[in-house]
């Protein structure tokens, strides 16, 4: 399945469009065309520098103030530079008072920059300089918020600010203390607990990373990995069309973390699939929508918010994946049986054969892609190393990937032409490998070898079954593998070249550079030991398959172009990731700069607290009603601002409200990232579902109410893990499979009564009975009083309701087959 360049199924808007278009086309502008790069792969730049602490080999000792100021002012300046003054308009020129605006930002980042370990002792002073560059910063954040993010953040960053400035005027349980302006100012743009705070830390480091493995991955080729796995696994099924757009999108939305974003790369291609299936535009876009929202829940990447959650609550980011494990897995079983469910009410059979791949050819090229994650997964939960650190470790796969994608043929070079691919090498050296490995980690398991030698020998048998594997295609390319004797001949001529074509070009570069490194106690030897085995195995992989083509009768010319197409190649993808990147990652440092200012202004007049005890005494100490009130209130704050500054603003306001009355903070914090995350989809600013609305050519506003109806999951699976811990992996395995098996078996129940369809389609009582039984189910066990008898009742309704409909469907269909023609 290719993305389509042109949006024939409807053009997104401007605004949209100016965010997603790539930097290829260079406009007239010298400032869009030269600053505004060069800016954007410097704001990549220094986030990825400070992650892998190169400033400090390099003998630049920071305060971490200084770098944020640093990132802060070219952030600002990249924001004017970018997002035009008018929202939804396309910026091809850049005008004077823009450019003013960007040289004040990037000379008030810069100067706090460099003088903010003296600057930092004169603040109680309130002096004349720091008041000037804050409120440079101020003004100029609180307007790139407004461009960059709309004005629903910026209206309560700007009340805030404004309440806290006449708070002591205001009778109450909400009056604040007196503050003066002028210390104000200095302190929401100098202070660690606002603008220089948590917040941008996150925003700057961790976030940043993550986008441009995102990036890297999806320009090397990831993408389309996850569009072809989705239409093989689930193309060949009924409703396969919705159901390839709730694999795309969840797969695609875990590493974006932008809902929009994700519309864009899948759903112009699986929205038009999914009209063309027979489901209605207003049905294909809401599945669209609430699947590409769900993505940022779905673990390990969870669109970065899971680092933003792990740092409010100071828990290792393994919790939060973890946690998220359980909720995801019911929120996509939710959406997969309303799919399966509509698509047989509507008999929308399975996606026609002539576009489904061959499984065996995805696989063979994209198998690749998982090694990615892998890496990632290795990094975070046996290495524990920070999330940034494992960010650039998985970058760094993704860059040998691409690396030798591009050399191979899989991807096209830089200058547009494609080379041949190869589909024979990397299935028989899996065959050749998979045993090896095998019994190398068998005998890891019963303690024969240790963690180091098994990892040096499962490297090994990689690239003992690639050369196996090349030297026999080499072989019987040449017509000689029924000639066994003749075949060993040729291995010293295979290995040669090899080597000369692959190995030594390819791995002596990246060797020479990782055990410098090391040397240079730069990095750690695991790591070192990583990039090894993986530049060894990329390198006889790319060395085999040209010494297979060289030696052959098909060998041409062509095939020696593929290594000098591959640095320049690699070189632009690497050049627009990087641009990309920081492009992407505007919004989210205006973001935190928002949640910067909030935050500064709840501490410093302690509005925080009061807000929270009015919430608490709203509830009038029930829980249910306390989580129905915060679940509204995560909505209409939410409305139309993206996933990130949602849940900051909420784990700033709502959540401590949660944990005041002894709710896990890990489940408030579950609870208002889903809540909050359901305002995409929600009416009267549901920004998903009226962006796929305009692809698939629907009604705005009833694609909206189609999306609630179909995401309904995501608005009950909240309260159940904050009444049932298990389903956040915390308590006992038995209470899991209990509260698991309950959960989706009510899930079930009430997609077919909402839908009015199971075997066959439902009369109206029965879908009483069966809404009936999935709400019995679906009540926590924690919820106080007999709730396991009415889950019981649940269960044994079900089993009558589900046994009647069984039958009367049996009957139906034998009376029809004793019908004869007369």
């Amino acid at each position: 399945m290719t993305l389509p360049d042109e949006r024939t199924a409807g053009d997104p808007p401007a605004a949209v469009r100016t965010e997603e278009q790539d930097d290829s086309a260079a406009p007239a502008d010298p400032v869009l065309r030269y600053a505004r790069p060069v800016l954007a792969a410097l704001l990549t730049l220094g986030s990825l520098a400070w992650s892998a602490d190169l400033y400090r080999d390099v003998g630049l000792v920071l305060f971490t103030e200084q770098f944020l100021a640093g990132m802060l002012g070219i952030a600002l300046a990249l924001v004017f530079m970018h997002y035009p003054a008018r929202r939804r308009t396309e910026r091809t020129r850049v005008p004077v008072y823009d450019l003013i605006a960007a040289v004040l930002g990037l000379g008030a980042g810069a100067y706090v920059a460099v003088v903010f370990p003296e600057l930092s002792e004169r603040l109680d002073a309130d002096p004349l300089d720091g008041l000037i560059v804050s409120a440079i910063f101020v003004t100029l954040c609180i307007e790139g918020l407004r461009r960059s993010v709309g004005y629903s953040l910026t209206a309560i960053v700007v009340v805030c600010i404004a309440y806290s400035l006449v708070g002591h005027l205001v009778p109450g349980a909400l009056e604040t203390r007196r503050i003066e302006i002028r210390s104000f100012v200095t302190y929401l743009a100098l202070d660690t607990s606002a603008l220089l705070g948590l917040a941008m830390v996150v925003g700057t480091t961790v976030v940043i990373t993550f986008v441009f493995f995102g990036q890297l991955l999806m320009r090397s080729g990831g993408s389309q990995f996850f569009s072809d796995i989705s239409l093989v696994l689930m193309g060949r099924y009924r409703g396969g069309s919705a159901k390839i757009s709730i694999i795309a999108s969840s797969l695609f939305g875990s590493v974006s973390g932008v809902a929009v974003s994700n519309i864009v790369a899948t759903g112009v291609v699986t929205i038009p699939m999914m009209k063309r299936s027979g489901f209605s535009p207003r049905f294909a876009a809401a599945v669209e929508a609430v699947a590409s929202t769900g993505g940022q829940l779905m673990p390990p990447v969870m669109g970065a918010v899971a680092f933003l959650m792990a740092d409010f609550l100071e828990r290792p980011y393994q919790d939060i994946v973890i946690a998220a494990l359980v909720p995801s897995l019911l929120y996509y079983v939710g959406l997969f049986i309303q799919a399966d469910l509509e698509a047989a009410k509507a008999g929308i059979r399975r996606v026609p054969a002539d576009l489904i791949p061959r499984t065996a050819a995805v696989l063979a090229t994209g198998w690749v892609f998982i090694i990615p994650f892998a890496a990632l997964i290795w990094a975070l939960f046996t290495l524990n190393w920070e999330p940034e650190t494992a960010a650039m470790l998985a970058s760094g796969a993704v860059l040998l990937l691409a690396f030798y994608l591009i050399s191979v043929g899989h991807l096209q070079s830089r200058t547009g032409g494609s080379f041949p691919e190869t589909r024979t090498v990397l299935p028989l050296a899996a065959a050749i490998a998979a045993p090896m490995l095998v019994l190398v980690w068998l005998l890891f398991a019963v303690g024969v070898l240790s963690s180091l030698m098994a990892t040096v020998l499962s490297g090994a048998a990689v690239i003992t079954g690639f050369f196996a594997a090349g030297l026999a295609t080499m072989t019987a390319a040449a017509g000689r593998a029924a000639t066994p004797a003749r075949a060993l001949t040729g291995v010293p001529g295979y290995m040669v070249r090899t080597l000369a074509r692959g190995a030594l070009p390819f791995a002596a570069p990246l060797l020479a550079a990782a055990w410098a490194a090391w040397g240079a106690d730069i990095v750690p030897t695991s790591f070192v030991l990583f990039l090894t085995l993986a530049a060894l195995a990329l390198a006889v992989m790319a060395g085999s398959r040209r010494s297979r083509k060289t030696s052959g009768a098909d060998a041409s010319p062509e095939d020696d172009a593929t290594l000098p197409a591959a640095i320049p190649g690699l070189l632009d993808l690497l050049r627009q990731s990087l641009i990309r990147t920081g492009l992407s990652s505007l919004d989210i440092i205006m973001i935190v700069a928002g949640a910067g200012f909030i935050i500064g202004t709840l501490h410093i007049t302690g509005l925080g607290f009061a807000l929270t005890v009015m919430l608490v005494d709203f509830g009038g100490g029930s829980l249910f009603l306390l989580l129905v009130i915060a679940a509204v209130l995560c909505i209409i704050l939410g409305m139309g601002m993206p996933t990130a500054g949602v849940y900051i603003l909420l784990a700033v306001l709502i959540a401590p409200s949660l944990a005041r009355v002894g709710i896990d903070p890990l489940a408030a914090h579950m609870f208002i990232l889903y809540l909050g995350m359901m305002s995409l989809i929600t009416p009267p600013v549901a920004v998903a579902a009226f962006f796929a609305a305009s692809i698939a050519g629907a009604p705005a506003m009833k694609t909206g109410w189609t999306s609630v109806r179909f995401g309904w999951t995501a608005f009950v699976v909240p309260f159940l893990f904050v009444f049932s811990p298990s389903l956040l992996l915390q308590g006992e395995p038995l209470d899991l499979a209990i509260d698991v098996a309950t959960a989706v078996g009510g899930v079930w129940l009430l997609s077919a009564a909402m839908i009015g369809y199971l075997a066959g389609r439902i009369p109206g009582a029965v879908r009483l009975l069966m809404a009936c039984a999935g709400v019995a189910l679906l009540l926590p066990r924690g919820i106080d009083g007999p709730i396991v008898w009415i889950n019981a009742a649940g269960l044994a309704l079900a089993v009558l309701v589900l046994a009647i409909e069984l039958l009367r469907h049996r009957r139906a269909g034998g009376a029809s087959g004793q019908r004869r023609p007369q």
